[in-house]
C-alpha cells in the first residue's frame, strides 16, 4: 500500500490521465453519428459567410536532421447556406506544415489541384553548422462537387499530397466521417 500523500497523488494523476487518453475522440474511427455531432458551424469571415466544418483529421511523416514531422491538418467544410440552385462546392481545407530549404509547391492526386490561399515562413535558421532551411506553413483547400463527394460517401477518399522533393503524405477521409458530415449539413 502506497503512504505517501505525493506518490498517491501522482498515482491518482496517473491514473486520471490514462483514462482520459483512452476516450479521446478519433475522427478516423468515429461513426457517421459522431461526426455529424462534431460538426459545427463557424462564424462568418471577412472572406466568407458561415461554414460547416467536419472534425480535424491529420497526417504526419517524420523526416531526419531538425525537421522533425511534415504534417497535413485537414477537414471537409461547406457553405452555412447552400440551397438546391448554388453551385458552391464543398471543400477540404488543407493545413500544411513542413521543413524544407525552399518552399514546396504541393499538389493532391487523384483530385482537382490545391487553391492557396497563404505560405508562410515560420522561422528559419542554421542547425549543427552546416544544414540551413526554415519551416513554412502553407494554407490551401480542395474544391469537391456534391456528386464527387457523395460518391465517396460509400467508399471514403484516399488522397496523396505530393510535393517533387519529399515522399508522399497520405490523407484518409473515411467513409462515415463524410457520411457523418453529410448527414449535419444536410439535416440543416
Amino acid at each position: 500500500m502506497i503512504r505517501s500523500p505525493s506518490i498517491q497523488f501522482f498515482a491518482y494523476c496517473w491514473f486520471l490521465l490514462s483514462l482520459n487518453a483512452c476516450s479521446s475522440f478519433d475522427p478516423k474511427q468515429a461513426s457517421a453519428q459522431d461526426i455529424a455531432a462534431a460538426t459545427s458551424i463557424e462564424p462568418a469571415s471577412a472572406d466568407n459567410g458561415p461554414t460547416w466544418q467536419a472534425p480535424e483529421l491529420v497526417a504526419s511523416r517524420y523526416r531526419a536532421l531538425f525537421y522533425g514531422y511534415d504534417s497535413v491538418a485537414y477537414r471537409l467544410s461547406a457553405a452555412q447556406n447552400q440551397t438546391a440552385g448554388q453551385t458552391e462546392p464543398y471543400r477540404i481545407l488543407l493545413d500544411i506544415n513542413y521543413g524544407a530549404k525552399q518552399p514546396r509547391n504541393y499538389q493532391v492526386s487523384p483530385a482537382p489541384p490545391i487553391n492557396h490561399t497563404r505560405q508562410e515562413t515560420v522561422r528559419c535558421g542554421v542547425y549543427n553548422n552546416f544544414v540551413s532551411a526554415c519551416l513554412y506553413r502553407d494554407r490551401g483547400y480542395i474544391e469537391l462537387t456534391a456528386a464527387e463527394l457523395q460518391a465517396a460517401a460509400s467508399t471514403g477518399l484516399n488522397l496523396q499530397l505530393q510535393a517533387s522533393d519529399t515522399q508522399d503524405l497520405s490523407m484518409e477521409l473515411p467513409a462515415s466521417y463524410i457520411s457523418g458530415f453529410l448527414q449535419a449539413v444536410n439535416k440543416h
